[in-house]
């Protein structure tokens, strides 16, 4: 009985091989692309705080304090750039990806005044 339960023990308790797991890799030749950029107001100042990303990916930004963006990305072909920022018109730019850095865009948003509606204050007693 002994020599029948070791065996089954032994297949119980070694844990099984592991089936063979294949890496996804990028291609060697596909280098991640470099975005950079400034993002601007109808008026040319920056906009800080403007949210960029590539559509359909997470690889994106927020730009600093003088608008300035940059990132990079692993996606290829033409994707739209979506550039969005409270109070603004959110605007997507097609670019170009895979093919090294896409340096110097300059984008220009557009005020949206209907976005945001008054917001009125008050004081009163609590009772």
């Amino acid at each position: 009985m002994k020599r029948l339960l070791l065996p089954l023990l032994a297949a119980l308790l070694l844990p099984a091989p592991a089936p063979a797991q294949t890496a996804q890799t990028y291609p060697s030749t596909t280098a991640p692309t470099r975005l950079s950029g400034t993002v601007r107001d109808a008026a040319g100042q920056p906009l800080p705080g403007a949210n960029v990303f590539v559509k359909g990916t997470f690889d994106g930004a927020t730009t600093d304090s003088l608008g300035r963006f940059g990132f990079g990305t692993r996606a290829t072909g033409t994707r739209p750039l979506v550039l969005s920022l409270l109070g603004y018109q959110p605007q997507e730019v097609p670019v170009a990806l895979g093919r090294g850095a896409v340096a110097a865009l300059v984008v220009k948003l557009k005020e949206n005044r209907a976005q945001l509606g008054d917001v009125v204050v008050t004081a009163g007693a609590f009772e």
